[in-house]
C-alpha cells in the first residue's frame, strides 16, 4: 500500500514539474514575439548600416535574448522526453532519478529565460544610448 502511496506521490511531482514546463513552453514564445516586433519596427538595421565603423557589435546583444529564449524552450521540451531508466533499481530509484533529472532540466529553463529577458534590457539600453536618433524629416 505504501509503495502505491509513493508512486502517486512521484507522480503528481512529475505533474507539477511537466505543467510548469508548459508554462514555459507558452510563455517564452509569446514574449519572443513581442521583442521581434519591437525590435524589427525599430530603425536598427538603418541605424547600424550607416555607421558600420562604430556600431559593428550592436547586433549581438539584439540577437542574445533570442539565442537564450531558444536554449530555453528547448531545456523545457526536454522535460518531456521519456526517461530512460536502468533495470534492476527498485521504483522509489526510478522515480527519484526521473524527478531528479526533469527539475535540473526545468531549473535550467527558468535560468535560460530568466537571462533572455535580462539580456533584454541590456538591449534596451544598448538601443537608447548607443543607437543616433533618425534625423529629423524635412518640411
Amino acid at each position: 500500500m505504501t509503495e502505491n502511496k509513493e508512486t502517486a506521490q512521484f507522480q503528481a511531482v512529475l505533474l507539477s514539474i511537466q505543467e510548469a514546463a508548459k508554462q514555459i513552453c507558452t510563455i517564452v514564445p509569446i514574449v519572443q514575439t513581442a521583442y521581434f516586433a519591437a525590435v524589427s519596427l525599430g530603425d536598427l538595421k538603418t541605424a547600424v548600416w550607416q555607421d558600420w565603423q562604430r556600431l559593428w557589435w550592436v547586433p549581438i546583444p539584439f540577437m542574445l535574448p533570442a539565442l537564450l529564449w531558444l536554449a530555453s524552450l528547448l531545456s523545457a521540451i526536454q522535460v518531456f522526453v521519456p526517461p530512460t531508466v536502468g533495470e534492476g533499481g527498485s521504483t522509489s530509484a526510478a522515480y527519484n532519478h526521473i524527478i531528479k533529472t526533469r527539475y535540473r532540466q526545468l531549473k535550467r529553463s527558468l535560468f535560460l529565460a530568466a537571462g533572455g529577458l535580462l539580456a533584454m534590457i541590456v538591449a534596451a539600453a544598448v538601443y537608447l544610448v548607443c543607437i543616433p536618433p533618425p534625423p529629423p524629416s524635412a518640411p
